[in-house]
């Protein structure tokens, strides 16, 4: 097959396998190859297997008979299941949470026949672990050993059960995804490239040219990672390490080794860009990133240069690794990282180059190895001295530089470093407090290499989180709901780096933020459903508070949410932050305006107007309607609100609904209170009647056919004081006679 792996060539010359057929050659159902080897292995229909010697020509002298027949043989190299661990690591220096609690494996190969020979596998496979761990000597803590290998008939298979471990699926789907890292950029043609979901594409390569950081941030996503990341471990702690180096020294392997990612590796270059992957521990998730090496051929030194700042940056630990045998000039090395110290400005950027820089010497014997860092640190002091305060070390690492011979590797201290590396690590200040935090970091850093722009990191935060925050503020208000979700419904305000809902009392109240008296009277109605029919008959004291206080909780949850996504960034007095207030606060001033009742008299009755208090438009109006029991003679007719006594009259339209006094009765209005008042309540300033008379109405039998409201001379009709006058003199009188 050629490189490209696209055609299939020929192969040696043609083999005639005639001549070792007395009675001709049988039906052969497969052939394959056996692995790291010259021969083939033929399985014929009856059951036969045999091995074809391509170097010999000759069949070997043995074959084996399997029955019934097998379907189909497949190429695998002896001891092929432990090859994955020549790759990748057996115990990992940082293991994932998902692994640690697993439980012994256990392999079972089934026979169709009686299992014979194949007793012997169990015992083969336990030699072939004893030799793997001799030969590689990685760190396995027993797991290898605690492997259980048997093997089983189809009868004594029948009926058994597996032992199980559960999980949630979600753990599952996260660890499945965690094989397969994800490419998020690469460099070329002088150029820093984000990737979409892994894959590269001339169209997007052509409409990021000349965007704007925002819109390249919204056009970067890192496929199924994008969910690990800012939704299901939002919230978890962040710690970022990065591999990086000349070409072919080993990177992605000491990666695998360090946080147990799958990146691929080999003597050749097999990594392009960057790479990402993460291991997600108990207490946090832990991001690695694979870097291809450089001063390779293929990328230029601005390249270089790109990728060495987008790793200094957004990384708490860089392993630098290297070959100190065929690369001991240290200052051409790191030429790339030292061009980086023009571009970013690590003041303006507080939370970006705090990375240790470990520089891993790679296949040292013991004997050297205090030589060599001697070496390496008089270079580095030489280059400090020459740059002065502008060496990479202080600009792109915060002056945190290691220089740390690696043993050989196959040797036990290979893997026993890497160890001590992670405490490194994990001693590193912690500079993104989570991933949903790291994930929005990387992608505007990713945007801004994009674009060249070498300005404070902050500043791009801020404005793309306030432009956010800005699209959704007037449904926030409205609805205390945030934005549109993957199923076409609100979701609830929450922070957009953790992704966790806010804990806020709030009103499920709907607000108005328009500027029309229809639409401010349309919600106001709304609102006051909640006190009946004819909320104008409630107190308008119980009205206000509850319009107040709903406004109030919706204001507090707001103002919650819009500091929960603005907390972390600095300065506070930033232009883009203090707009996004000013807006918050021109809005609320809005909503709270549209609440105000006008709360002037009814035109068509004493109670308050319940109108917009800015209404333009329109007689004052209760909304308030006449009673269906205007005709009945019991239901007084003067206008609701009114003070003084309920009187009865069905020749008056009425608006008070309360029952007045029969002929026979009178109630006479007490205000709450029990005694009877001497002068109507229009007199006193006291409150409007609203409620039932208190008074044992037997006390007040009298008489009243013969009782006339006589008219005011002044006016020609009765008037409320002339009939609260009239009756409370017929009541006096009928008191003292009774005395």
């Amino acid at each position: 097959m050629d490189e490209g792996f696209e055609t299939l060539q020929q192969r040696g010359p043609t083999y005639e396998l005639t001549p070792w057929y007395a009675d001709g050659p049988p039906a052969i159902s497969d052939i394959c190859f056996f692995s790291g080897s010259e021969e083939i292995c033929i399985l014929e229909q009856s059951g036969r297997i045999r091995v074809f010697s391509l170097l010999v020509q000759a069949f070997r002298p043995g074959s084996i008979w399997l029955s019934p027949s097998p379907v189909k043989i497949q190429s695998s190299p002896d001891g092929a299941a432990l090859l994955v661990w020549e790759r990748f690591p057996v115990i990992p220096a940082i293991a994932r949470d998902f692994t640690t609690d697993l439980p012994s494996m256990k392999i079972t190969f089934i026979h169709p026949g009686e299992p014979g020979s194949l007793q012997r596998i169990p015992r083969y496979f336990r030699s072939m672990i004893r030799d793997f761990i001799s030969r590689c000597q990685k760190p396995t803590d027993g797991k290898l050993d605690e492997i259980e290998v048997q093997v089983k008939s189809v009868m004594d298979a029948q009926g058994t059960t597996s032992d199980t471990h559960a999980v949630s699926s979600g753990q599952w789907f996260v660890e499945l995804i965690c094989l397969i890292p994800v490419h998020i950029a690469v460099a070329r043609d002088n150029r820093f490239v984000p990737l979409k979901d892994g894959m590269s594409s001339d169209g997007l390569g052509h409409r990021l040219l000349g965007s704007e950081v925002a819109e390249i941030i919204d056009e970067i996503t890192l496929g199924p990672y994008e969910a690990i990341l800012g939704s299901y471990m939002a919230a978890k702690p962040v710690r970022v390490v990065s591999s990086m180096g000349e070409q072919s020294v080993g990177k992605s392997f000491s990666l695998n080794h360090l946080i147990d990612t799958s990146f691929a590796g080999s003597a050749m270059r097999t990594t392009e860009g960057v790479w990402l992957s993460l291991c997600p521990t108990k207490d946090q998730v832990v991001i690695a990133l694979d870097f291809e090496g450089v001063h390779s051929l293929e990328r230029t030194a601005q390249e270089d240069m790109l990728l060495v700042l987008f790793n200094a940056a957004i990384s708490n630990l860089v392993m630098f690794r290297n070959n100190f045998a065929f690369s001991r000039n240290v200052a051409n090395m790191f030429t790339s990282f030292q061009a980086g110290t023009r571009q970013f400005d690590p003041e303006h950027n507080p939370t970006l180059f705090k990375g240790l820089l470990a520089i891993i010497i790679k296949d040292v014997v013991d004997a050297d190895k205090t030589e060599i860092v001697e070496e390496f640190r008089s270079k580095f002091n030489e280059i400090v001295r020459r740059e002065q305060g502008e060496n990479f070390i202080t600009i792109l690492h915060d002056n945190q530089l290691a220089v740390m011979p690696w043993d050989v590797i196959q040797s036990n201290g290979f893997y026993t470093r890497f160890k001590r590396l992670s405490k490194h690590l994990f001693k590193q200040p912690r500079t993104h407090e989570n991933a949903g935090e790291f994930l929005f970091t990387l992608k505007t850093l990713m945007a801004k290499l994009t674009a060249q722009d070498w300005g404070a990191i902050d500043n791009t935060l801020i404005k793309h989180r306030t432009s956010a925050m800005q699209v959704s503020l007037e449904q926030a208000l409205v609805s205390g709901q945030g934005d549109m979700g993957p199923n076409d419904e609100w979701e609830a305000l929450k922070n957009y780096d953790t992704q966790q809902v806010l804990e806020c009392q709030d009103t499920d109240a709907i607000f108005y933020l328009g500027s029309t008296d229809d639409g401010r009277q349309e919600r106001l109605n709304k609102l006051l459903e909640r006190f009946g029919p004819e909320p104008a008959r409630s107190s308008t004291a119980d009205l206000q508070a509850y319009l107040q206080e709903a406004a109030m909780l919706r204001i507090h949850h707001v103002r919650k949410w819009v500091d929960s996504n603005l907390a972390r960034f600095m300065p506070s007095d930033n232009a883009d932050i203090k707009a996004l207030q000013r807006q918050v606060d021109d809005l609320t001033t809005v909503m709270v305006a549209n609440l105000q009742l006008c709360l002037n008299k009814c035109g068509s009755c004493q109670l308050r107007c319940l109108r917009p208090k800015a209404h333009l438009a329109g007689d004052h109006d209760c909304g308030t309607s006449v009673s269906e029991n205007q005709g009945d003679a019991r239901i007084c007719y003067l206008p609701a609100g009114h003070d003084g006594c309920h009187i009865h009259a069905s020749s008056r339209k009425s608006h008070c609904v309360m029952e007045a006094p029969s002929l026979a009765k009178i109630h006479a209005c007490c205000h709450s209170t029990k005694t009877i008042p001497d002068t109507p309540a229009a007199m006193t300033g006291r409150a409007p009647c609203d409620a039932n008379c208190v008074h044992d109405i037997a006390r007040w039998e009298t008489t009243f056919t013969e009782l006339a409201l006589e008219p005011s001379t002044s006016a020609g009709k009765n008037t409320l004081a002339d009939n609260h006058a009239n009756l409370l003199g017929h009541a006096k009188l009928y008191r003292s006679r009774n005395r």
